[in-house]
């Protein structure tokens, strides 16, 4: 599955506040947003910064990704809590899906050329 962006940060706030039974003044009640600031995400000219995107997505026990309108799970995964981003799960599921026996050449290949870029600096 190639991880894509499929929507925007206000539908996929809206959806959330609809399957969750959650409206804009619980936002701002429970997590201290000011009205004014929950009003521009969901009306879309605005996106929160990425911790606050956190913060929601914790809120409303979705993944973080899945909120920014990527075509992943909607619910949370252990992954979503060391805060991989769209790349980084593309790599992930890349991975899985190479052949078992092809996985330690896929490793090497990654260490060797982190021992390039970390003796690249180093010059």
């Amino acid at each position: 599955m190639q991880v894509e962006k499929v929507s925007d940060f206000k539908s996929r706030l809206k959806e959330a506040f609809k399957l969750r039974g959650i409206k804009q003044s619980d936002i701002v009640k429970d997590l201290g947003y000011s009205k004014g600031t929950v009003s521009t995400w969901v009306s879309g000219p605005y996106e929160p910064r990425r911790e606050r995107i956190r913060d929601l997505a914790a809120y409303l026990k979705v993944s973080m990704p899945w909120l920014e309108g990527y075509n992943v799970p909607m619910e949370e995964s252990p992954v979503d809590y060391i805060h991989v981003t769209p790349s980084e799960l593309l790599l992930i599921e890349t991975y899985r899906s190479v052949p078992t026996d092809e996985k330690e050449r896929l490793e090497q290949y990654i260490k060797f050329i982190s021992e390039q870029v970390a003796k690249n600096e180093t010059d």
